[in-house]
């Protein structure tokens, strides 16, 4: 995945597409092995699923696949008969946030041939490939779709088993997600003022070329009224992050008996308290 890219993990595939380029056999196999023209059903699905994610806490619950997927090519269709396991957990991205993320994983002739995770909350982080390949497996799950493990089934096998703990979000939640969205919404129009700009084709006349030269030069004063928004909008939710992280420090720090002490000790040192002072706090912390 980029690790969930934005993951994580960023938000996309963990497993890199074979072949990137086009939509071909390369988007469904390993990389190795093409898939057989007709699989065999897999054995043991759950613990194959695993142990390609040996720590990952699973929340949702556990789907076999099967359906079938055609390549079209230029004079006849092949048709593969696939299986796919599919579920969801939290994963943690490189900023701090968890997100939910939809996982597949591909059988070939009752092995693994490629896992995938991509964000199940917004997709984002996704290029076209990811969201071809994730299409795909949507579809063969569509066609047919047997659920071997609940939600509650899969709640209760994480409560025993410790090998498997759910990510702990880092502090300042909503503040983190404050300033990745305005982040998404600067990139968005920077494409759109992008877009937005005309292009003055060869041979057009003098007319033509100051009228799109007006018309690119509103463009761009409203993208600066809109840049300048966005840029001061984003300087405050990055203020209100840094606070935020201060703050929780802070917490942290005043939480720790030991950081306590040594601001005890120093407070002995400059003789603001007392060494009787000191002993009644020295006490009441290591108790």
């Amino acid at each position: 995945m980029k690790p969930l890219t934005d993951v994580v993990m960023t938000v996309g595939a963990l497993l890199s597409l074979a072949t990137a380029s086009a939509l071909s056999a390369s988007l469904y196999y390993s990389g190795v092995n093409p898939i057989p023209a007709s699989n065999t059903p897999p054995t043991n699905p759950i613990e194959k699923f695993l142990a390609s994610y040996p720590s990952m806490y699973l929340t949702e619950k556990t789907e076999l696949c099967h359906g079938t997927q055609v390549k079209k090519g230029f004079f006849s269709d092949t048709r593969y008969d696939m299986y796919v396991i599919r579920s969801g957990g939290p994963v943690k991205a490189e900023n701090g946030l968890v997100f939910k993320h939809d996982i597949y994983s591909q059988f070939n002739d009752d092995s693994i041939s490629a896992t995938f995770s991509w964000n199940g909350e917004n997709g984002a982080g996704m290029d076209q490939d990811e969201r071809t390949a994730k299409s795909i497996y949507e579809g063969i799950c569509a066609q047919s779709s047997v659920v071997i493990r609940t939600k509650a089934e899969q709640l209760e096998i994480n409560a025993l088993d410790a090998t498997r703990k759910p990510p702990e979000p880092d502090p300042c939640q909503d503040e983190i997600r404050k300033v990745v969205g305005v982040e998404s919404k600067i990139s968005t129009a920077k494409v759109k003022a992008y877009l937005d700009q005309r292009d003055a084709l060869g041979g057009s006349s003098a007319l033509r070329r100051i009228e799109v030269e007006t018309i690119n030069a509103k463009v761009q004063g409203q993208h600066n009224v809109t840049m300048q928004s966005l840029l001061a909008e984003r300087a405050s939710a990055v203020a209100v992050l840094d606070q935020c992280k201060n703050l929780s420090t802070t917490k942290a720090t005043a939480g720790d008996p030991l950081d306590q002490l040594r601001r005890l000790k120093a407070l002995l040192d400059d003789k603001i308290i007392t060494q009787e002072e000191f002993n009644i706090k020295k006490a009441s912390l290591l108790k």
